[in-house]
């Protein structure tokens, strides 16, 4: 009943987000932006992202121990099986066909990869999180803006410091609720390799360069579309953008994305529908790079999604 709660939401959300983007809309300015549009920075764009995406993909495998390390194109098939999951199914069960694949094919234990999942969460925040800050230093947004992202990195960073030592440190003390406790146990068993100061190190470089490259490719998809982005928008679309997609949605974040992207080009003083008409094509590309080789790596391993 939960999840069907969720389901209805997520699909209430990217309707709402739709109506919100297409207010005021013009045809004639979609018309117009489509016919302008320039290929070879379109192509560009769309090869940059899925360099982006690969990157991510490769990083997976280091969020596995030594003695559960996965192989380069486990890691990679498994990262691009589970964000084919996510565009075609809601609620990001795609994250689930990805935990479950693994524990299938390479026999890793379930709180693991829901773990090491969770962790991988944390830095894509963190990098999107510093996107965010220096989007709103580099912007001209309202002062307001910056001190609500700032307070926010700095809240959640603190209450999972807090958190966690809680947890550590009265956990046989204080009765908390099994879920937390095994929330903990695994976050804590997934983050066993980012003691290795070497390990902790590749993964943050990855990070830092996947979502540099994803910045590069908003930069191309607004220059086949006619514009000029400087980094401060650019920023400020990828945090928008990032924030928009990690609410429920249908399936490929419809809607939530073009929001994200109308809203941080809003700020910046773009016009709407043409900014609009962007956001469609770069997430009809984007959509296409990221799921060809997870339908790819899912037919050759005929892998089906089941408990």
């Amino acid at each position: 009943m939960k999840n069907k709660w969720v389901l209805r939401i997520g699909f209430l959300l990217s309707f709402i987000f739709l109506l919100l983007v297409l207010k005021d809309f013009e045809v004639g300015k979609l018309v117009k932006t489509i016919e302008s549009l320039k290929i070879p920075p379109l192509l560009f764009a769309s090869l940059i992202f899925f360099l982006s995406y690969s990157i991510r993909a490769y990083r997976w495998k280091f969020f596995f121990y030594d003695d559960m390390k996965l192989d380069t194109q486990s890691a990679i098939g498994s990262f691009f099986i589970g964000n084919f999951g996510n565009n075609i199914f809601p609620a990001r069960l795609g994250d689930v066909w990805r935990i479950v694949l693994l524990h299938q094919r390479n026999d890793v234990p379930k709180s693991l990869v829901l773990g090491a999942t969770v962790v991988e969460r944390i830095f894509d925040a963190i990098a999107i999180l510093i996107c965010g800050i220096a989007a709103l230093l580099l912007s001209r947004v309202p002062d307001t803006y910056r001190n609500i992202v700032i307070g926010l990195a700095l809240l959640i960073g603190l209450s999972f410091a807090i958190a966690w030592y809680i947890e550590e440190r009265y956990q046989e003390k204080i009765r908390f609720h099994p879920r937390i406790v095994w929330l903990f146990k695994n976050l804590k068993l997934a983050m066993k390799p980012m003691r290795h100061a070497g390990k902790f190190l590749q993964i943050l470089a990855l990070t830092l360069i996947s979502w540099g490259i994803e910045l590069c490719s908003f930069y191309y998809f607004l220059r086949a579309s006619g514009f000029n982005a400087n980094l401060g928008l650019l920023t400020l679309i990828l945090f928008f953008i990032n924030i928009a997609v990690s609410l429920p949605s249908a399936p490929s974040n419809i809607g939530t994305f073009e929001y994200g992207f109308v809203l941080a080009a809003g700020l910046w003083g773009l016009d709407k529908t043409s900014i609009f008409t962007v956001a469609l094509i770069a997430h009809f590309f984007r959509f296409l790079v990221s799921m060809v080789p997870g339908i790819v790596f899912s037919s050759l391993w005929h892998f089906k999604l089941k408990e």
